[in-house]
């Protein structure tokens, strides 16, 4: 991935079936969806930063 990134920006997807078995291999049980809803609230955080007059309301 370093390598990758290197030479330019990388498309990357989200496997969550293997974010999950992860958090099992570490006793975590989360639930479904879970890793959907991480990006979900990382991408809007990243735009509230961006955007100073949205706010969480």
């Amino acid at each position: 991935m370093r390598a990758a990134l290197a030479v330019g920006p990388v498309e990357v997807g989200a496997d969550e079936g293997a974010f999950l078995g992860y958090l099992r291999e570490h006793s975590f049980e989360a639930p479904p969806d879970s890793l959907t809803r991480s990006l979900a609230k990382s991408g809007v955080r990243r735009a509230m930063d961006l955007e100073r007059a949205l706010s969480r309301f």
